[in-house]
């Protein structure tokens, strides 16, 4: 094991950067301020916690840092996440702690929700039978509205309806 390369004083930056850095990859508008002010500290005091155990030989200091940020992030998320449902009003008044809304919402924070997302849009992507509409899936998944794809794709903005809907159907099918 090496000394750990960093002075406690650059503890908080260094934690700043891997927090923000992966909360704009995977949850930009997600976190307010204050939390992620506060998952930067959770951050910094398990860079200080667990110095003496950093392994040197095995990692660099930026990717141990990554690592906890990530884990710190996706946990907080779960929290946020299972915390907000409580706030989700159903249709007649009644609050639920159990809504289907919730419990779908919270599962892509859990620390293998990744893992299933990747699983289930392979099976989507799998499902589709041309090349083009695997396309237009990415394109929709990455939020692209109908005009951008229709310049993407060189076509009419009513052939992006049509293929969108299609697409949708199939992907039901596969759903039910």
């Amino acid at each position: 094991m090496t000394e750990f390369p960093v002075p406690p004083s650059n503890y908080r930056a260094l934690a700043t950067k891997a927090v923000n850095t992966y909360i704009r990859k995977k949850f930009p508008k997600f976190f307010s301020s204050e939390d992620i002010e506060d998952i930067v500290s959770d951050v910094t005091t398990k860079m200080w916690l667990g110095r003496k155990r950093f392994d040197g030989e095995r990692s660099c200091v930026e990717a141990w840092v990554w690592s906890i940020a990530k884990n710190v992030v996706l946990t907080s998320a779960g929290r946020k996440a299972n915390r907000s449902a409580i706030f989700l009003e159903l249709e007649n008044g009644v609050y639920s702690d159990n809504t289907s809304e919730s419990l779908d919402r919270s599962r892509e924070f859990l620390p293998d929700g990744e893992l299933i997302r990747d699983e289930t849009l392979g099976g989507f992507y799998d499902a589709l039978p041309t090349e083009r509409d695997r396309r237009f899936l990415a394109w929709k998944i990455e939020g692209l509205d109908s005009d951008d794809m229709a310049r993407a794709e060189g076509v009419p903005k009513d052939t992006v309806y049509q293929v969108v809907c299609q697409m949708k159907r199939r992907l039901l099918k596969l759903a039910s």
